[in-house]
């Protein structure tokens, strides 16, 4: 465990680490140079004075502690950083136009032949 010191950028943040101060770049985020402030600030908001769990070792994965909060994630989530490897596809264009009313299904003619399990008056003995 490390103790977050400050946020350098929008993806790189200073550690304590036994007492030496190291800087750390967050892995899988890239923020735009217009975010930069605002994604500085959000980190310095949600890690100042929290202890923090480090995975990796160039570009790190870091965790939040006590609440196991994956701040890479959260970063991506708030719209501040945009992930190396998109999940997304491009599938195309979509057009979605008012739905045009439909006429009820026609109703279907009568079943002739039908068999009827009534019992017929012309068939009592008297």
């Amino acid at each position: 465990m490390v103790r977050f010191v400050r946020a350098i950028d929008g993806q790189t943040i200073v550690i304590d680490r036994n007492g030496t101060q190291v800087a750390v770049t967050l892995a899988g985020v890239q923020v735009a140079p217009e975010d930069q402030q605002a994604a500085r600030a959000f980190l310095e908001h949600e890690l100042s004075g929290s202890w923090l769990l480090m995975e990796g070792s160039d570009r790190v994965t870091v965790f939040r502690s006590p609440d196991g909060a994956q701040v890479n994630q959260m970063m991506q989530q708030r719209g501040y950083a945009e992930s190396a490897r998109p999940h997304e596809r491009y599938l195309g264009e979509g057009f979605y136009d008012a739905k045009k009313p439909t006429a009820p299904p026609a109703k279907r003619a009568g079943r002739t032949n039908r068999r009827t399990y009534r019992r017929s008056s012309a068939l009592r003995l008297p």
